[in-house]
């Protein structure tokens, strides 16, 4: 009669813990032995708990899986999404001595898809540098990483990214080429989920500066105060008058958003106010006051939604300067001829230009040798 009141000794138990998308586990184990009354019998034991944000909640009491005695590797294949589990050995020997195994290791069962959004800010069209963020989350375990991509005329990978949950990449869309491009947020989470869905947004690229150039002046009240030779206006500052400046503006990225004209009392006096213009045909109609002084800054400066911008100059000047030069001759004195022969060489003019030229008469009655009243 032997007395056995020794547990079963050595033996083992290993499986993967951590997250995971698969539906089974597999443990390998190898039972304990007995040098007293020999081995009996072992049991595979589980037990579970609730999973969310990578937390195991209150776990069940340890339940024998896989009947007894079971053959290793056994495979539990009844893995449920949502739940955190153990696994331990327990051996016993011929008088019900018994030695547990718990290596203390935990799977977390997830298969559901973690989620994440974009800012749809900035809206686009979008120039130069520019911050893409966005968040992800994932409810049972936790968000591993988040890749932020774009395709459109050029493709790739944003690259200065920070942050996870909440995260925030610099995108230099100076390094690709304009048009419409797809952003799209790929999230994995611990457990290896990738979102269910696509998450995308759209946004137009354009670093192309709209073309803009001066096309005319239009005159407006007073035209003898007034004359455009080209992109310059020159105007008479002793009367006063207006004008429309007429500008040229296309944008074949985002389209032209406006042409802003400049203040001309900034550098100059005497006009009335600036503005924008954001239909074509892109004008802008100025008028002067007598004694308005000339600006010295006009250009018009056209933008395209995106906000880049391309200026076309034009010039106001003023002349109140007459012409110069110029002759006339003719032969004074009695005459009994119908005829008298005028020769003469208009004046010219070094700003606004020659324009016309009148040759004027008056006369008076003479008696006695002497001229009356003249008339106009």
């Amino acid at each position: 009669i032997l007395s056995d009141g020794t547990n079963p000794v050595g033996g083992s138990i290993t499986y993967t813990g951590g997250p995971t998308n698969s539906t089974q586990a597999d443990i390998t184990f190898t039972p304990s032995t007995d040098p007293q009354s020999g081995y009996d019998r072992h049991y595979l034991q589980r037990r579970q708990a609730p999973l969310a944000g990578n937390t195991c909640g209150s776990y069940t009491a340890w339940g024998a899986i896989g009947g007894t005695s079971p053959s290793s590797t056994y495979t539990d294949a009844t893995l449920a999404d949502g739940f955190c589990y153990q696994y331990r050995l327990v051996t016993h020997d011929r008088v019900d001595n018994f030695t547990i195994i718990d290596p203390a290791i935990t799977v977390y069962s997830d298969r559901t898809a973690p989620t994440g959004t974009i800012n749809p800010n900035p809206t686009g069209p979008v120039r130069l540098t520019n911050t893409i963020s966005g968040t992800s989350a994932d409810t049972t375990t936790d968000v591993a990483s988040v890749v932020v991509k774009y395709a459109g005329p050029s493709s790739g990978t944003l690259t200065s990214c920070t942050g996870i949950l909440s995260w925030s990449c610099t995108w230099d869309t100076t390094l690709v080429g304009d048009g419409l491009y797809t952003i799209k947020l790929e999230v994995t989470d611990l457990a290896g989920n990738r979102e269910a869905t696509q998450i995308t947004r759209t946004v137009v690229v354009d670093n192309t500066a709209p073309t803009v150039t001066f096309n005319s002046f239009t005159e407006g009240s007073n035209g003898n105060y007034q004359y455009a030779i080209g992109s310059v206006m020159y105007y008479n500052p002793h009367g006063n008058g207006d004008f429309t400046v007429n500008i040229n503006a296309a944008d074949a990225g985002s389209g032209v958003n406006r042409v802003d004209y400049p203040d001309f009392n900034a550098t100059g006096s005497g006009w009335s106010a600036n503005g924008s213009d954001t239909a074509s045909p892109y004008t802008w109609n100025y008028a002067w006051s007598t004694n308005a002084t000339a600006p010295t800054s006009t250009f018009a400066t056209g933008f395209d939604n995106a906000g880049n911008s391309t200026t076309a100059n034009f010039t106001i000047l003023a002349d109140s300067t007459p012409p110069t030069g110029g002759s006339i001759t003719y032969t004074g004195g009695p005459t009994n001829s119908t005829q008298a022969d005028i020769t003469f060489t208009a004046s010219s003019d070094t700003q606004s230009g020659y324009d016309r030229h009148y040759l004027q008469r008056r006369q008076a009655p003479l008696a006695g040798n002497t001229c009356g009243s003249y008339t106009a």
